[in-house]
């Protein structure tokens, strides 16, 4: 052979191991530019308006980054939405509000960034707030005395006023949200102006407890609030044993209270399978993550054993302190497409389980025409999945620790 053929023939394969280790290299650089825009949120993955946003205490200021409004932060994964134009951006005494309108949800309302209200889905959340618990009560029951702590947006005072002689008593602690609803929201704020409801801009809990002294009682107590029981939001005083005692208090017999709770559905690998984690701490098999979720997408996005702020565990934490004041508490679900998970719940509380011989359908006839509650829809409403309803049973253990 040649000298200058031998030359190159020992050449080629440094040149070809070279040319490879540099296309590994440019997939590897491909790979994680696109894992850290996945978790950026930039606007080559995201279609979102880039024009400049007016600044405003407590409200988005980043106008290349999409929605993450999901109420359950530390899911490891979050709602987005694609939003149009923002409508309204203020902050009150209270809380920073925002409005936005998108092309498949309609308007959206965000409280300190929390998704709040959509135009799409706000029926699925006030219908089973107001019409699961009246439906409950025991055949017989005369028009109903509502109270509504929170509920500023005014769908849950519609919905209770289309039961007939229906009273409804709306306390909210701030105006501003009062005032973007009749904005932006009409449908829902008109159960803010009916001559049947009376509102009162103060302090829930405040108003409880000195209803509660003159000796108040009502059919129905709701509790819409945000879900935050952060001292420092506004709704903090609504998650106060001193705020429990007042509204077991204001419930009439046979009545109700209800309050907005969480999406049940949110949980860690190990609460689903504590019966399995109880016996071994190895991660059930059925759950495992596959080469291809590992492969295509960091850890932040796949992470199933993250704490979380608001879920399952959380939820059978808290319940005792509610049956602590009432005789019967029970969570029940529907599907709420824009909250975490797609699922939502409601924890009813009273002095004995809800009624099961209602005439539901009489009550849906009375009703007329609704957009989700249906007698059905209603039973199947307290059909809890097994895996919660094992954590939320009393004799449920405790939560295993999670992993960091």
């Amino acid at each position: 052979m040649p000298a200058e053929e031998a030359a190159t023939s020992d050449k080629k394969p440094k040149q070809n191991g070279w040319r490879a280790l540099l296309r590994a290299r440019r997939r590897r650089e491909k790979r994680e530019k696109r894992q850290e825009m996945m978790i950026n949120h930039k606007p080559s993955l995201f279609r979102w308006p880039t024009r400049a946003l007016p600044a405003v205490a407590g409200c988005r200021t980043e106008p290349h980054k999409p929605c993450c409004v999901s109420c359950d932060q530390n899911v490891g994964s979050h709602l987005v939405l694609d939003l149009g134009a923002r409508l309204l951006a203020t902050r009150s005494a209270f809380q920073a509000i925002e409005v936005f309108d998108t092309e498949a949800f309609g308007h959206v309302m965000t409280i300190d960034g929390d998704l709040q209200l959509t135009e799409l889905d706000e029926c699925h959340y006030h219908e089973m707030m107001v019409h699961v618990p009246l439906a409950s009560r025991k055949p017989g029951a005369g028009a109903p005395r509502v109270l509504i702590i929170g509920g500023g947006d005014g769908g849950c005072a519609r919905e209770a006023l289309r039961w007939p002689g229906a009273t409804v008593t709306l306390v909210d602690i701030d105006a501003a949200v009062l005032d973007a609803a009749r904005r932006f929201f009409p449908a829902c704020a008109a159960g803010l102006d009916d001559p049947r409801t009376e509102v009162h801009v103060s302090d829930g809990a405040a108003f409880a407890a000195a209803a509660a002294a003159r000796g108040d009682t009502y059919d129905l107590v709701i509790c819409d609030s945000t879900d935050c029981s952060a001292a420092e939001r506004a709704s903090g005083t609504l998650y106060t044993d001193a705020f429990f005692v007042s509204v077991a208090a204001l419930v009439a017999p046979g009545g109700f209270f209800c309050r907005n709770y969480t999406s049940l559905l949110l949980c860690t690998w190990k609460s689903k399978f504590h019966g399995a984690f109880a016996e071994s701490s190895r991660r059930p098999p059925r759950h495992r993550r596959d080469a291809c979720s590992t492969a295509c997408a960091p850890d932040a996005l796949f992470d199933f054993h993250t704490g979380l702020l608001w879920n399952t565990d959380e939820a059978a934490a808290t319940l005792p302190r509610y049956a602590a004041h009432f005789a019967h508490a029970s969570p029940f679900v529907w599907n709420q497409p824009t909250y975490s998970s797609g699922s939502y719940s409601a924890l009813l509380c009273g002095a004995a389980a809800p009624c099961a011989t209602r005439d539901l359908a009489a009550i849906a006839a009375t009703l007329g025409e609704t957009d989700y509650w249906t007698p059905a829809v209603h039973r199947a409403a307290f059909a809890l999945p097994a895996f919660v309803a094992r954590r939320m049973s009393p004799s449920a253990p405790p939560a295993p620790p999670n992993e960091s």
